[in-house]
This record gives C-alpha cells, sequence and structure tokens, in this order.
C-alpha cells in the first residue's frame, strides 16, 4: 500500500470499522473485483458490501470507472 492509501485506510478503520476497512483494503488489492466478488472475500451479503462501498462512495474515497462488471474501482485522492 502506498502511503497515502495506508493513512486513508487506517482513518476508515478508526471511523467506520473492520468492515469497510477491509472492503477499501480488497478494493486496493484488486480494483476490478465487484462488490460481489468483494463480498465473497469478506463472507458477507452483497447488501452489506454494496452498503459499505456507499459508505466509500460518499466520503469521495471511491468511484467506479465503466460498467459494474467490465469497470474498476478508482481511488480518490484524500484532501
Amino acid at each position: 500500500m502506498v502511503g497515502t492509501e495506508l493513512q486513508i485506510a487506517n482513518r476508515l478503520r478508526d471511523q467506520f470499522g473492520d468492515n469497510i476497512y477491509k472492503t477499501f483494503n480488497i478494493i486496493l488489492e484488486n480494483p476490478s473485483y465487484t462488490t460481489i466478488e468483494i463480498a465473497h472475500k469478506l463472507n458477507k451479503s452483497a447488501r452489506s458490501v454494496s452498503t459499505y462501498v456507499s459508505t466509500l462512495k460518499d466520503k469521495k474515497l471511491i468511484e467506479r470507472v465503466g460498467s459494474a462488471n467490465g469497470g474498476y474501482w478508482k481511488i480518490l485522492k484524500d484532501d
């Protein structure tokens, strides 16, 4: 993980807990993962992961580029 991404990840853990932290780390690991693939890796429901991803998008930390199945997650710069 790059320094900035590590700082973001640590802040996510402090503010939102392990599930959002783990979701962010999985996206860093492979930005092309879908929410369903992330759910399988976390052993959570797709609906739960959608909520975690929505939190990350609301905080402007990630955005989806392209389609749900053929796109990827873009990590946005933290201001």
